[in-house]
């Protein structure tokens, strides 16, 4: 069957580039994706993944950013006027192991008084440990009993040597008490609380600081990250919402392409708890997720292992896993871009060359 999906024809590649910009980029690590995602709620998630990208400057994280109540709705998918459902997200619980905000003053252009002004933001860019990670982590440290930092360095080493999902699911075996840490902390402060004995003396040892914070990359998994394009961020998430929009980037992240040789899997079978549990909604919720026409242009799903019914492409069993066929690599061209794309092509708009001359596209 001929894709049902939005493709970029021959000589068409310029006007999608002109609109996509596909060398702006929007990262997700694994570790927030898979063990994050599911303790915070979607939009106190996208809230953090927003605000992260908005602190990019010349092509670095500055880690700070200074944004108004209403552009950071509007970035959102919210009506200007949300201010708070916006203090909400920022007062739910966790946020502050991301998030700092500061207000600000300034004062009237007109009238002269002080007046509130654009709040300033401070992102944590590094994932911290989940609050059961750090606890699993406690637990898996206590059953070595290093007698030297050197010692210790050595069990740290030997964890980081692992694979980010193998640490996972190490750390998943670990039996965690009721009461989890409430406040982040690092694989050197954690080693340091459980090995006491040793204490005063890890955090002079250089072989240790470097085993630990290798340790750390590799549980938050640092470089194990899905590429998405920041298209889906300025144009899609307005238009599809949150939930569909963390649906979108679950699926994408689960598949493959290789330019080099134009290898790529663009069919995801899953469950609907595991995508329940990933997305951190209720079962209705997801229910109404799944029969939302908005994502047809993004994917289509089937009962698995069986192809799509094109005129029916939201077939949805009532039991057993499902399938879900993407478009992808690629990102549609989202409704709103439409005419202007449509444009580009006729030749009603014009590219700046680097001369300053307007070029036909």
């Amino acid at each position: 069957m001929t894709s049902p999906f939005f493709s970029v024809l021959p000589g068409h590649d310029l006007a999608y580039n002109e609109i996509v910009k596909p060398s702006r980029r929007w990262s997700f690590s694994y570790y927030f994706l898979y063990r994050w995602l599911p303790l915070l709620h979607p939009q106190q998630s996208m809230l953090i993944q927003v605000l992260r990208q908005c602190t990019w400057q010349n092509g670095r994280p500055t880690g700070r950013c200074q944004l108004a109540n209403a552009t950071l709705c509007r970035l959102l998918g919210w009506a200007e006027s949300s201010h708070k459902t916006l203090l909400a997200e920022l007062e739910r619980p966790l946020s502050e192991w991301f998030i700092q905000r500061e207000r600000t003053r300034k004062r009237h252009v007109t009238e002269g008084h002080a007046v509130e002004g654009a709040p300033r933001y401070r992102i944590s860019m590094d994932e911290p440990l989940t609050p059961r990670d750090q606890a699993a982590l406690e637990a898996l440290l206590r059953t070595a009993h290093p007698a030297t930092p050197y010692e210790a360095a050595e069990v740290l080493s030997g964890l980081s040597e692992q694979r980010s999902r193998e640490l996972w699911a190490q750390l998943d075996t670990q039996a965690v008490p009721a009461t989890l840490p409430a406040a982040p902390a690092t694989v050197a402060d954690i080693a340091c609380a459980v090995w006491t004995h040793i204490g005063p003396a890890l955090s002079q040892q250089r072989a240790f600081a470097e085993s630990a914070e290798r340790c750390q990359l590799r549980i938050t998994g640092a470089g194990y990250a899905h590429m998405e394009l920041d298209y889906l961020l300025r144009s899609w998430l307005p238009e599809l919402g949150i939930n569909n929009t963390w649906l979108t980037i679950i699926l994408r992240a689960r598949c493959f392409y290789d330019p080099n040789t134009g290898e790529s899997r663009d069919t995801v079978t899953i469950s609907r708890r595991e995508l329940e549990a990933q997305l951190g909604i209720p079962e209705r919720s997801f229910r109404r997720l799944l029969r939302d026409d908005q994502t047809l242009s993004l994917f289509h799903i089937s009962p698995a292992d069986a192809p799509v019914d094109p005129a029916n492409p939201r077939t949805l069993p009532h039991r057993g896993d499902l399938t879900f066929h993407l478009a992808y690599p690629l990102l549609p061209i989202c409704p709103p871009d439409q005419g202007r794309y449509e444009g580009l092509l006729l030749g009603r708009e014009a590219e700046l060359s680097t001369t300053g001359q307007a070029a036909r596209l």
